[in-house]
Protein backbone atom coordinates (compact mmCIF):
# COMPACT_ATOMS: atom_id res chain seq x y z
CA UNK A 1 0.00 0.00 0.00
CA UNK A 2 2.75 2.38 0.85
CA UNK A 3 5.03 1.56 -2.11
CA UNK A 4 1.87 2.32 -4.59
CA UNK A 5 1.15 5.74 -2.54
CA UNK A 6 5.21 6.68 -2.74
CA UNK A 7 4.48 6.81 -6.58
CA UNK A 8 1.56 7.78 -6.69
CA UNK A 9 2.78 11.61 -4.93
CA UNK A 10 6.18 11.70 -5.67
CA UNK A 11 8.80 10.92 -8.71
CA UNK A 12 12.23 8.83 -8.83
CA UNK A 13 15.23 11.23 -7.08
CA UNK A 14 12.03 13.39 -4.51
CA UNK A 15 12.42 13.42 -0.94
CA UNK A 16 10.45 11.41 1.77
CA UNK A 17 10.87 12.38 5.18
CA UNK A 18 10.89 9.37 7.65
CA UNK A 19 11.63 9.94 11.42
CA UNK A 20 14.52 7.58 12.74
CA UNK A 21 15.40 4.94 13.59
CA UNK A 22 12.91 3.90 11.23
CA UNK A 23 11.27 0.44 10.90
CA UNK A 24 13.75 -1.17 8.16
CA UNK A 25 10.88 -1.36 5.60
CA UNK A 26 10.82 2.29 5.42
CA UNK A 27 13.96 2.22 3.92
CA UNK A 28 13.76 -0.54 1.60
CA UNK A 29 10.18 0.64 0.08
CA UNK A 30 11.80 4.32 -0.47
CA UNK A 31 15.16 3.05 -2.01
CA UNK A 32 13.19 0.94 -4.07
CA UNK A 33 11.26 3.33 -5.74
CA UNK A 34 14.64 5.58 -5.96
CA UNK A 35 13.10 8.19 -4.04
CA UNK A 36 15.61 9.57 -1.43
CA UNK A 37 14.84 9.13 2.46
CA UNK A 38 15.39 12.29 4.47
CA UNK A 39 16.11 11.32 8.17
CA UNK A 40 14.56 13.60 11.37
CA UNK A 41 15.90 11.76 14.34
CA UNK A 42 13.99 11.44 17.14
CA UNK A 43 15.77 11.93 20.66
CA UNK A 44 15.37 10.45 23.64
CA UNK A 45 14.56 12.98 26.70
CA UNK A 46 14.05 10.95 30.09
CA UNK A 47 11.87 8.29 28.91
CA UNK A 48 10.31 9.41 25.95
CA UNK A 49 11.15 10.05 22.13
CA UNK A 50 11.14 13.58 21.25
CA UNK A 51 10.27 14.92 17.33
CA UNK A 52 12.45 18.29 17.02
CA UNK A 53 9.94 20.06 15.26
CA UNK A 54 11.92 23.11 13.66
CA UNK A 55 14.33 20.06 12.20
CA UNK A 56 11.20 18.72 10.61
CA UNK A 57 10.04 22.25 9.19
CA UNK A 58 13.12 22.51 7.63
CA UNK A 59 13.19 18.92 5.93
CA UNK A 60 9.63 19.40 4.91
CA UNK A 61 9.93 23.18 3.20
CA UNK A 62 12.70 21.65 0.40
CA UNK A 63 10.85 21.80 -2.61
CA UNK A 64 11.66 18.42 -3.28
CA UNK A 65 10.06 17.05 0.04
CA UNK A 66 6.58 15.32 -1.36
CA UNK A 67 6.20 13.30 1.36
CA UNK A 68 5.91 12.45 5.50
CA UNK A 69 6.08 8.50 5.69
CA UNK A 70 4.75 8.26 9.80
CA UNK A 71 4.75 5.81 12.21
CA UNK A 72 2.05 6.11 14.19
CA UNK A 73 2.97 4.94 16.82
CA UNK A 74 6.49 5.07 15.77
CA UNK A 75 8.40 1.48 15.29
CA UNK A 76 11.04 0.84 16.70
CA UNK A 77 10.75 3.33 19.73
CA UNK A 78 7.26 2.75 21.02
CA UNK A 79 6.55 6.56 21.12
CA UNK A 80 3.07 7.23 21.05
CA UNK A 81 2.59 11.23 19.62
CA UNK A 82 0.79 13.47 21.50
CA UNK A 83 -2.17 15.20 20.16
CA UNK A 84 -0.05 18.36 20.13
CA UNK A 85 2.75 16.62 17.70
CA UNK A 86 0.83 15.36 15.10
CA UNK A 87 -1.38 18.96 14.99
CA UNK A 88 1.87 20.36 14.48
CA UNK A 89 3.19 18.15 12.20
CA UNK A 90 0.09 18.43 10.13
CA UNK A 91 0.10 22.24 9.97
CA UNK A 92 3.95 21.80 8.38
CA UNK A 93 2.66 19.62 5.91
CA UNK A 94 -0.28 22.04 5.12
CA UNK A 95 2.50 25.00 4.70
CA UNK A 96 5.08 23.74 2.57
CA UNK A 97 2.45 21.32 0.67
CA UNK A 98 3.76 17.67 1.92
CA UNK A 99 1.59 14.88 1.29
CA UNK A 100 0.99 12.48 4.61
CA UNK A 101 1.44 8.40 4.65
CA UNK A 102 0.17 7.86 8.13
CA UNK A 103 1.27 3.91 8.76
CA UNK A 104 -0.98 3.19 12.21
CA UNK A 105 -0.49 -0.57 12.41
CA UNK A 106 0.51 -0.64 15.75
CA UNK A 107 -2.38 1.28 16.89
CA UNK A 108 -3.83 -0.74 19.29
CA UNK A 109 -0.10 -1.36 21.04
CA UNK A 110 -0.13 1.59 23.62
CA UNK A 111 1.19 1.31 27.01
CA UNK A 112 -1.00 2.54 29.89
CA UNK A 113 -3.46 5.25 29.68
CA UNK A 114 -1.41 6.52 26.52
CA UNK A 115 -4.17 7.19 23.81
CA UNK A 116 -3.37 6.97 20.00
CA UNK A 117 -4.07 9.89 17.84
CA UNK A 118 -5.40 9.19 14.42
CA UNK A 119 -4.28 10.87 11.54
CA UNK A 120 -7.74 11.40 9.77
CA UNK A 121 -8.31 13.43 13.61
CA UNK A 122 -5.37 16.54 12.50
CA UNK A 123 -4.96 16.23 9.06
CA UNK A 124 -5.02 19.30 6.66
CA UNK A 125 -3.72 18.04 3.40
CA UNK A 126 -4.14 15.26 1.82
CA UNK A 127 -2.93 11.75 3.34
CA UNK A 128 -3.34 8.36 3.29
CA UNK A 129 -4.23 5.88 6.58
CA UNK A 130 -2.68 2.74 6.49
CA UNK A 131 -3.26 -0.56 8.53
CA UNK A 132 -3.46 -4.18 9.31
CA UNK A 133 -5.46 -6.60 11.51
CA UNK A 134 -1.64 -8.26 11.43
CA UNK A 135 -0.19 -6.84 14.51
CA UNK A 136 -3.25 -6.76 16.91
CA UNK A 137 -4.77 -10.16 16.31
CA UNK A 138 -2.01 -11.94 14.26
CA UNK A 139 -3.22 -12.04 11.08
CA UNK A 140 -0.07 -12.36 8.32
CA UNK A 141 -0.83 -11.39 5.03
CA UNK A 142 -1.98 -8.01 2.71
CA UNK A 143 -5.56 -9.50 3.51
CA UNK A 144 -6.13 -7.84 6.81
CA UNK A 145 -5.21 -4.89 5.46
CA UNK A 146 -6.67 -1.53 4.48
CA UNK A 147 -6.34 2.21 4.44
CA UNK A 148 -8.16 5.45 4.00
CA UNK A 149 -7.46 7.80 1.26
CA UNK A 150 -8.68 11.50 1.64
CA UNK A 151 -9.43 12.72 -1.79
CA UNK A 152 -11.13 11.26 -4.72
CA UNK A 153 -8.30 11.71 -7.48
CA UNK A 154 -5.56 10.01 -5.26
CA UNK A 155 -8.15 7.09 -4.40
CA UNK A 156 -8.80 6.36 -8.06
CA UNK A 157 -4.81 7.05 -9.16
CA UNK A 158 -4.38 4.12 -6.13
CA UNK A 159 -7.00 1.82 -7.12
CA UNK A 160 -5.27 2.14 -10.79
CA UNK A 161 -1.95 1.53 -9.59
CA UNK A 162 -2.93 -1.56 -7.76
CA UNK A 163 -4.89 -3.03 -10.41
CA UNK A 164 -3.59 -1.81 -13.66
CA UNK A 165 -0.15 -1.56 -12.98
CA UNK A 166 0.63 -4.02 -9.97
CA UNK A 167 -2.09 -6.43 -11.02
CA UNK A 168 -3.83 -6.95 -7.80
CA UNK A 169 -7.39 -6.94 -9.76
CA UNK A 170 -8.76 -9.21 -6.98
CA UNK A 171 -7.56 -10.86 -3.47
CA UNK A 172 -6.33 -14.11 -3.14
Amino acid sequence: MVSQLIRIWSKPGENIVVHTPAYDGFYKVIQGNKRQLLACPLEKQSNNWMCDMNQLETLLSQPETKILLLCNPHNPTGKVWSHSEPKTMSELCERYNVNVISDEIHMDMTLGDTKHIPWSEVATTHWALVTSASKSFNIPALTGAYGFINDDHSRAAYSHQLTQCDGLSSPA
